[in-house]
């Protein structure tokens, strides 16, 4: 099998595992230009530590009040609401692993037709 197909195959692969990962880190789906792009924080630890929430832990974070926690996610960023700031993460996750995917698609369907082109007619 040519190397180009094993490369594509490993990255469909990760892509494959990445789908099935049932805990992303909170880190990982709110990243630096995301928090940015909503709030005034460059990360979402500058979001923490403004909040006045001692938040070391995911134990922590689960000790916040939720009214608490709204009303400053609320006041912070372009959001209505927590729940909404993480479904919209969730969903630009989505999407971009679908780009990934049809990515990897395409370079696979358009190399397979590389490939035919140049196999010699035998027989």
């Amino acid at each position: 099998m040519p190397s180009n197909f094993k490369g594509l195959e490993k990255l469909q692969k990760n892509m494959h595992e990445l789908s099935e990962k049932t805990e992303i880190k909170l880190t990982e789906l709110m990243n630096p230009s995301f928090v940015a792009s909503c709030s005034k924080f460059d990360s979402i630890e500058d979001l923490f530590d403004a909040s006045g929430f001692s938040i070391e832990s995911p134990e922590d974070f689960a000790e916040i009040p939720d009214d608490e926690w709204e009303e400053f996610i609320v006041g912070n960023t372009s959001f209505s609401s927590w729940n909404e700031m993480q479904q919209y993460t969730k969903q630009q996750l989505h999407k971009a692993s679908n780009k990934a995917l049809k990515r990897t698609a395409l370079k696979r369907s358009s190399l397979s037709l590389v490939v035919c082109m140049y196999v010699p007619n035998i027989g």
